[in-house]
């Protein structure tokens, strides 16, 4: 009896064991500048040998089993003949099935319970990161700023780093991104064609875009926006086309915090070109007539300085 007692409390406890220690991770793709991974978090191995470290007979034979040689191989204690025997027999087998099944289902609930608590939470944190700035309070900062029309350059910009990032056009980024973020991405992009892949992203579904936070800080604005978008994200082979990472067949849903800079100067006076140092004389289109790059981006007054994942789904 103590033997089978034992035998159950310890698959009782590799049980809990289990349970406790499997959790959920969310599946994580990737898109420009690889802000998030495609590691879906690995799995759970089921191929563990349960059967390696097997029951043995033998188990514990010193302490727990008080053997009596002087009736043959039997040991003392071994019948159970006795109706009190037996109804402690039933009982302990009752209190073992209830160990059993008990404590496995208690810890499945109370799991459920606090994964839909989180999930609340969480779904709750996402819908005040989505509450607009008061107009009120945005004009104390920028004058007759409209909100509306920022949101609607601010998925722009957004759009078009991932088409540049996508296609490798280098320029495309040095205009839209601080030369933090273009250096970082140019890095990763020349990774990328060494090995002939390509990060394929397609079907914008824009959900939402939300102005969360905007202030004035070393003669510069700081913007910092909130974007809901789903689209198709995957990784191929530029030459065999085979899909390296991602599912091209599947929408992914992300949310991001982007964070957009602009100077406070909205005159755009050029008094020297930024690439090669040049002086600019009332130069009427723009370009240096030196090197030829472009001195004023009249499209994108405000450039990408951060862009980081905070949900994907």
């Amino acid at each position: 009896m103590k033997k089978i007692v034992k035998i159950a409390s310890v698959i009782v406890l590799l049980i809990s064991i289990t349970l406790l220690s499997f959790k959920y991770i969310e599946n994580i793709e990737a898109d420009s500048g690889w802000d998030s991974s495609y590691d879906s978090g690995g799995s759970w191995d089921s191929g563990s040998d349960w059967g390696g470290s097997s029951w043995d007979n033998d188990y514990d034979r010193d302490n727990d089993y008080d053997y009596d040689y002087s009736g043959g191989s039997g040991y003392s204690g071994s019948s159970c003949d006795t109706t009190e025997c037996k109804v402690g027999a039933f009982i302990g087998i009752l209190i073992t099935m209830g160990m059993f099944w008990g404590i496995p289902i208690l810890l499945v609930v109370l799991s459920t319970k606090n994964s839909k608590i989180r999930r609340q939470r969480k779904e709750q944190e996402i819908k005040e990161l989505f509450k607009p700035m008061n107009q009120e309070v945005v004009n104390q900062i920028i004058p007759n700023f409209n909100i509306e029309e920022f949101n609607f350059k601010a998925y722009q910009i957004f759009y078009d780093v991932q088409m540049a990032w996508m296609n490798f056009e280098y320029d495309k980024l040095k205009e839209l991104l601080t030369d933090e973020l273009y250096n970082n991405y140019v890095m990763q992009l020349d990774a990328l064609k060494l090995k002939n892949h390509k990060n394929t992203m397609k079907e914008f579904e824009l959900i939402e875009i939300c102005l969360n936070n905007l202030k004035e800080e070393n003669d510069r604005y700081i913007a910092e926006v909130y974007l809901n978008v789903k689209f198709y994200d995957y990784v191929e082979n530029i030459k065999t086309g085979m899909i390296l990472r991602g599912t091209p067949n599947r929408k992914l849903n992300n949310i991001y915090k982007l964070t957009f800079i602009r100077t406070k100067d909205e005159t755009n006076n050029v008094n020297e070109c930024p690439q090669c140092g040049a002086p600019v004389h009332g130069n009427s289109n723009g370009i240096c007539e030196y090197c030829k790059s472009k001195l004023v981006n009249d499209n994108y007054d405000w450039i990408m300085s951060k862009k980081e994942i905070v949900r994907q789904k």
